[in-house]
């Protein structure tokens, strides 16, 4: 039965009409027109992309729509959750994910694709014939040729040196990023809404233990074919991806928080087993896929062969936390490589000292993307480069801003090496492009960032600022104006709330932690006088 590990929700009905809830919505404070335009154009795109279920279809909740095709993305919609968490209150987000949970097959594996009318799987990707493991278009995809792929004469199978308890009811090419876990186990950061992680907690972990059975090979890595990374040049010998496998590392550890802020102690076997794979997984990742002499992660070939290839999927074992920080210290370096990843935009998709790489974009041959560049912001966080990782989103963010003010919209990718929308065809792009004028501008440019395993909201103040803030602000349960003037001396903060909260300012790299109950006036003065 389809759907049978997801606690199905009833939400009321909405309307997103963004006209009517403006006065209602967060709104920065910043002395930067060009940011705060970019905002609320990325605002009300993101309105004009919530949409809500016509009956009949197997779609279940309202969704964000990936604004692509015909249909809904799972990756897309992850990263989507991210931004969309600062108006969990007026737009279907992280509630887009019940959809795929909802058609979760009984075998516990959730598709990449699903159409966003019927709520159907996409059809070229289901395993009617019953065959072994295959993907059913691998290298076939030239850019956007998908649907131009029409036979099943050139399958490409994979051999796991293992057999599987069963046939894998989807092929490869619909089986890859498992991040349901880190979109939930973000939303909850920010939310604080462990009701929520009660009833998905069962759809992600059947949906890991299904791509662990159907995708696990004998070395404890994970195949994949392109991954999302459509034309990536890696593609061509791609058999262990080091994207999946690092993601499938992630949802283990984001399963074992959920279990342990739910304290669900009925599932200490589950999370024993998930302790023990990841670090079998980890370990496979480290010996295999780390190169000791370019110090960079790498995809493997079917003979296990390092593919020497330097992609963005290379940084996905910070995120996962994965690294030693010492290899944290050589990925960084890349990351501010002119030669490679640090160039006039960032991050591209693929180094520029690689065979392939365009300059104009050329999809993942070299594209900015928001959803890896959040990947790699979020992967440096998790290791304390804050800095590094406060500079390379407001690069992007200032970088989207520009090319805003020439085109006057957002796109789905930006060229690597000039600020312009290059080859990208796709715009009105939110989609997952709201990434960098929402998240980046609220938690690098306002500082803003809610954390609910500490209870606490951190504000990073930018000091080069006059004035800085934002307006009904939506954290862990709470509603808070937040003001601050700054000046040479003293930072002076007003907070208007009628809630309580603990808050921790970050002002020239000092801690202030103090208790709000209500609204509140601060003086903090400067640590560098």
């Amino acid at each position: 039965m389809r759907g049978q590990y997801f606690k199905t929700q009833i939400y009321p009905k909405k309307d997103y009409d963004v006209q009517q809830f403006r006065h209602l919505l967060p709104e920065p404070i910043l002395d930067n027109k060009e940011l705060i335009d970019l905002y609320w154009f990325t605002v009300e795109c993101a309105f004009s992309h919530a949409k809500e279920v016509v009956k009949p279809s197997k779609l279940i909740a309202d969704y964000q729509d990936s604004a692509f095709n015909q249909n809904l993305f799972l990756w897309d919609s992850a990263f989507i959750s991210r931004f969309t968490v600062f108006f969990n209150d007026f737009l279907p987000g992280i509630r887009t994910l019940d959809n795929f949970y909802h058609i979760q097959h009984e075998t516990g594996l959730i598709p990449r694709e699903i159409h966003k009318i019927t709520g159907e799987d996409y059809p070229k990707w289901t395993n009617d014939q019953g065959l072994p493991l295959h993907s059913f278009f691998h290298l076939r995809y030239r850019y956007r040729g998908l649907n131009q792929v029409e036979t099943h004469d050139l399958l490409k199978f994979y051999d796991l040196k293992r057999q599987p308890k069963e046939v894998c009811p989807y092929t490869l090419d619909t089986l890859n990023h498992p991040i349901f876990g880190y979109a939930e186990y973000q939303h909850y950061l920010h939310t604080g809404d462990a009701k929520r992680l009660a009833f998905i907690h069962d759809a992600l972990y059947h949906h890991y233990d299904a791509l662990y059975e159907h995708l696990r090979h004998t070395s404890n890595l994970f195949v994949t074919d392109w991954a999302s990374l459509d034309n990536s040049t890696r593609n061509e010998k791609l058999f262990l991806g080091i994207d999946i496998s690092s993601e499938m590392v992630m949802l283990a550890n984001d399963l074992i928080k959920i279990y342990t802020i739910l304290q669900l102690d009925c599932f200490d076997d589950r999370i024993a087993r998930l302790k023990a794979d990841k670090e079998k997984i980890s370990y496979a990742i480290q010996h295999y896929m780390w190169d000791p002499h370019t110090h960079f992660f790498y995809d493997l070939d079917e003979h296990m062969n390092r593919i020497m290839i330097k992609t963005i999927a290379g940084f996905w074992p910070m995120i996962a936390g994965i690294c030693t920080m010492e290899q944290v210290e050589y990925l960084t370096s890349w990351l501010l490589d002119p030669h490679t990843f640090y160039r006039t935009n960032v991050v591209p998709s693929l180094a520029a000292d690689e065979k392939g790489y365009d300059p104009r974009g050329g999809y993942w041959r070299g594209g900015v993307w928001a959803s890896t560049n959040l990947m790699v912001t979020d992967g440096l966080e998790r290791y304390g480069k804050h800095q590094i990782a406060k500079h390379l989103a407001l690069k992007y963010l200032n970088g989207v801003a520009k090319v805003y003010q020439d085109t006057h919209t957002l796109w789905e990718l930006y060229p690597a090496d000039e600020l312009s929308k290059g080859d990208s065809d796709h715009s009105d792009f939110v989609g997952w492009t709201g990434i960098g004028p929402i998240l980046y501008l609220i938690q690098y440019q306002l500082g803003l960032k809610a954390d609910a395993i500490n209870h606490t909201l951190y504000w990073t103040i930018d000091t080069t600022q006059k004035r800085i803030g934002m307006k009904r602000f939506r954290f862990l349960g709470c509603q808070a104006d937040l003001y601050a003037t700054i000046d040479e001396h003293a930072i002076t903060v007003n907070i208007d709330t009628k809630d309580s909260f603990q808050c921790t300012f970050i002002i020239d790299e000092r801690k202030h932690t103090y208790a709000i109950h209500g609204t509140t006036t601060l003086t903090i003065k400067r640590s560098n006088i």
